[in-house]
């Protein structure tokens, strides 16, 4: 008998997920990835969804890799409307404080140019925002006091972040995908059809970027 869960996409950053989250049973994939992140992603999908119901299709829609990003929400996209599921988006900053139990937890993906897309959480129990998602240098972002940090930028800045006081994982840059469908699951009331689906990239596109596109 086939089991209704939530697929989720993360595609963010360089380690790119997909997972599948339901009552009785959860499937994570992830892997870095340079290029071609396409021709990866949908395979391992196409493997998760057999043999199971799909509820609804979770994705982060930014911020982060402008490229990535559009690869899995389009993804995403397709799969929803072949299914025919309603599509829940998920910020890529809120989907990696997803990771951690802690006070204070900042959330970092490298933004290029010297710059983080960053946000303040608070997860302890719910998990809450402390502040607003940011696009700014690293020397702006960290709070005082103690704090955990998580995402890919944590890793790449870790020196500015412990030096600052902050801590960060061993494993702080891989994928949240299966925190994402473990989230969506539980909060289905975000669901929205697929054509309510909004980027938020923090940052306007750049001439470099459109040429990759």
């Amino acid at each position: 008998m086939s089991q209704t869960g939530v697929l989720a996409i993360d595609t963010a950053a360089p380690v790119i997920g997909a997972a599948y989250y339901s009552a009785y049973e959860q499937d994570l994939w992830e892997k870095r990835i340079i290029q071609g992140a396409d021709s990866y992603l949908f395979p391992r999908l196409v493997e998760m969804m057999e043999g199971r119901t799909i509820s609804a299709i979770a994705v982060t829609v930014g911020p982060g890799s402008f490229i990535g990003l559009r690869m899995g929400v389009s993804t995403a996209l397709g799969l929803a409307v072949a299914l025919n599921v309603p599509m829940i988006p998920l910020s890529s900053l809120f989907c990696r404080a997803l990771m951690l139990r802690s006070v204070r937890v900042l959330s970092v993906l490298d933004a290029r140019k010297s710059r983080v897309y960053a946000q303040l959480f608070s997860s302890q129990g719910e998990l809450k925002e402390l502040g607003a998602a940011v696009d700014q240098p690293i020397d702006q972002i960290v709070p005082e006091g103690d704090f955990w940090a998580v995402g890919e930028g944590a890793v790449r800045y870790k020196e500015q972040i412990v030096a600052s006081g902050g801590q960060i994982t061993l494993d702080a840059d891989r994928s949240p995908a299966l925190e994402a469908a473990e989230y969506a699951f539980n909060h289905l009331e975000l669901s929205v059809r697929p054509e309510h689906i909004a980027m938020n990239y923090l940052r306007a596109f750049e001439s470099g970027a459109k040429k990759q596109a």
